[in-house]
């Protein structure tokens, strides 16, 4: 291998670093603006809530979809496993598809499986079974 080789390696290597830069600097903008809009959010619906209650308006909110929420996919998952079983993924995306839950995404079962794998409170037998880990107040 010549130097010319490894020449375009690192060409190669500082172009990736420099589109990661970008993506990243666009993440973090688009991050921003999801918080901003959430808080929006948040506040517009705590004042549609003051004011039918001062006008006596029983009607129901504009429901918001929970994978619009900070919340999202984990709250769902929590939500779940509120039955008290051990589930499988599987099991975890079909019930989140029967609750109307949208994946917005090509493959449901990795969102949840990465859901799963990195929330602390969610316990595996190492063989395919989730649960959530319920702290006691004791």
């Amino acid at each position: 291998m010549d130097k010319s080789a490894l020449a375009a390696i690192d060409k190669q290597i500082v172009s990736w670093i420099e589109q990661l830069d970008t993506l990243y600097d666009e993440r973090r903008k688009v991050n921003w603006r999801i918080a901003d809009i959430e808080d929006r959010l948040s506040s517009m619906k705590k004042a549609r809530r003051a004011l039918a209650a001062e006008w006596g308006d029983t009607s129901e909110e504009v429901p918001i979809p929970l994978q619009y929420t900070s919340e999202g996919v984990r709250d769902a998952i929590h939500e779940v496993f509120k039955s008290d079983e051990r589930l499988t993924v599987d099991d975890i995306v079909w019930r989140l598809k029967d609750s109307g839950y949208d994946f917005g995404a090509k493959n449901p079962r990795r969102v949840v499986n990465m859901a799963l794998v990195n929330d602390p409170e969610i316990e595996s037998d190492g063989k395919g079974k989730y649960w959530e880990e319920i702290e006691l107040p004791f």
